[in-house]
């Protein structure tokens, strides 16, 4: 649950990807979205400031719970680069 949203009922259609964004944008603010990013790369300076982590994480978790841990695992490093 998220600012009375239940994270986990939101429509996935089967795609992780698409279901982290539509998590991603009940979490973060538009503006936050713009100028922020979910983990900095290592050794990159990219000028955005790191998002909540409580939130990032509330993302993570409703992933796994949802595609379970493989899948969060293997699509997570696409998804934390979606700024």
């Amino acid at each position: 649950m998220y600012n009375e949203t239940n994270l986990l009922l939101l429509p996935s259609g089967g795609d992780l990807k698409k279901y982290a964004l539509k998590v991603f944008a009940n979490l973060f603010s538009l503006e936050e979205m713009a100028n922020g990013i979910v983990e900095p790369a290592r050794g990159k300076a990219t000028g955005k400031v790191e998002l909540d982590p409580y939130r990032v994480d509330l993302l993570k978790r409703a992933i796994k719970h949802k595609f379970g841990n493989a899948q969060m695992n293997k699509k997570w490093p696409q998804i934390r680069i979606l700024e």
